[in-house]
């Protein structure tokens, strides 16, 4: 946008999608074979129950996705509406918004690489102690900071999140009956991911309430709600296993 203009960003972006699908179309999925003695197939309403059970039998997978949701609604409140409308106003416009992405962006890449070659014996306790860095950025758009500074939070930010969710989706597949973690995990986005709607319909009444500023500050406190999950003891001693031991070693909700 900052070289070429809005058009040119939307046209490169819908053609990526477009290269997106004729992948997908070019792959070809394994066809499930069912065993004659397994009896018929689970119905759509058994899966969703069985998930459901599965993703509700163990504390720390739900409350952790509950938090999740309140820092996704901060994040996506900052990121797609107040972030840009902060840079227009300081910054310079999409100048400066996409060195701040580009922050992010490279914070991905590095935090992936140095995620992967993680091992802690209490995965979810690292993993949320990263978890307290990443709404830096967005709290430092409020005052505003510098752009630098905001940018160079942006770079840790993402690289936390990369440890965060490489740990998490760790933890799941050790923990997890391999039957049920599809399941599970579909329960985990939907969960994490069902505010988001909300915070982009209340962005701007919320801007025009409090104010850019006090939105910000607002965005930043609900994007380090995950955080949060430090106060339960049985997050923070979970520690890396399989889910064999889950029986003996992790309590259920109740």
């Amino acid at each position: 946008m900052a070289t070429a203009g809005a058009g040119w960003a939307l046209l490169i972006d819908g053609v990526s999608f477009f290269v997106s699908a004729v992948l997908l179309l070019a792959m070809r999925s394994a066809r499930a074979r069912t065993d004659a003695t397994d009896g018929p197939p689970a119905s759509v309403l058994g899966d969703l129950l069985h998930g459901w059970h599965e993703f509700t039998a163990r504390r720390w997978v739900w409350v952790m996705v509950a938090l999740f949701s309140l820092s996704n609604f901060g994040f996506t409140a900052a990121i797609d509406v107040l972030g840009p409308v902060r840079s227009l106003a300081s910054w310079g416009g999409a100048r400066g918004w996409a060195v701040v992405l580009t922050a992010f962006s490279i914070g991905t890449v590095v935090g992936v690489i140095g995620a992967m070659r993680l091992r802690p014996n209490r995965p979810l306790l690292v993993a949320l102690v990263a978890q307290t860095l990443v709404a830096l950025p967005l709290l430092a758009m409020a005052p505003p900071l510098p752009l630098l500074v905001v940018a160079a939070l942006a770079f840790v930010s993402e690289l936390c999140v990369d440890i965060f969710e490489v740990l998490w989706q760790t933890t799941l597949q050790q923990y997890i009956p391999p039957e049920s973690l599809s399941r599970v995990s579909s329960y985990d986005w939907l969960g994490s991911m069902a505010l988001t709607p909300l915070a982009l319909a209340t962005a701007g009444a919320l801007v025009a309430t409090v104010g850019l500023e006090g939105a910000l500050w607002i965005s930043g406190l609900l994007g380090s709600a995950a955080s949060l999950g430090l106060l339960d003891p049985q997050i923070r001693s979970l520690r890396r296993g399989r889910y064999e031991d889950a029986p003996s070693d992790l309590p259920s909700s109740a």
